[in-house]
């Protein structure tokens, strides 16, 4: 039986286009950084549906009052990377729409990297649409570029991880496979750490090229194209 292997990358020399329904594009971790209003590590103590008004204007500058559902999250914090530290549990509102995240029962008593914006018509932080923020055991690749904070947004960095599609929907990050980053003047070897992710740190400004060696028994699943001549990397 061939399982599939998907190479995600994450890279701040050069940055990938995506289109979704919502136009979202492919982030780096600098990027998710620098955009978002606070960083934290959270565990989900809570979520229940909610409403509130908020205000849609139209390209004539009328505006008008709609209710919005969405829902309300209480997070458990563990860690402030970024803003201001609040007390430990952390209120959320979370709006509802195909571009946000969207809390469910598997996500209780979980931890996460949680990216997020402050949102003027509740006033209220909520996990960034589009976003890095990902369940703390597979966070790790953003986990190590955070811990370096302030020398991390002065430098280069090529990282990612190989996943495995196994039709869980889970898709686990596999440690201890090669990675080969080719670059104009010099070659990386790497192999995925025990976290399944691999980054090398300092290139040179330039193209590269990240390949990697399949494990026994697995295929690689390269790209995906979409509209517009766009291209993803999974």
């Amino acid at each position: 039986m061939f399982l599939r292997l998907l190479l995600t990358i994450g890279s701040i020399l050069a940055a990938s286009s995506v289109t979704f329904a919502c136009m979202c594009g492919q982030t780096s971790v600098c990027d998710a950084y620098t955009e978002a209003d606070a960083v934290v590590v959270a565990k989900v103590i809570s979520f229940k549906p909610a409403w509130w008004q908020s205000t849609f204007t139209y390209g004539s500058g009328r505006s008008e009052k709609r209710l919005e559902e969405g829902q309300k999250i209480v997070l458990s914090v563990s860690r402030w990377i970024k803003g201001k530290k609040q007390s430990k549990l952390l209120k959320l509102s979370q709006p509802n729409s195909s571009c946000d995240w969207t809390f469910e029962g598997r996500d209780l008593n979980k931890t996460y990297l949680f990216y997020l914006r402050f949102n003027d018509e509740n006033k209220s932080l909520a996990v960034a649409s589009c976003g890095r923020s990902a369940e703390i055991r597979n966070a790790g690749d953003d986990l190590s570029w955070l811990n370096g904070l302030p020398k991390s947004l002065n430098r280069s960095r090529i990282s990612g991880g190989v996943k495995l599609n196994d039709d869980s929907n889970n898709f686990p990050l596999l440690p201890q496979v090669p990675v080969l980053i080719q670059g104009p003047k010099k070659t990386y070897s790497l192999i995925t750490n025990n976290l399944g992710f691999y980054e090398q740190w300092d290139l040179p400004a330039g193209m590269y090229r990240v390949s990697t060696q399949n494990p026994k028994n697995l295929t690689l699943s390269w790209t995906t194209s979409v509209p517009e001549n766009n291209i993803y990397f999974w």
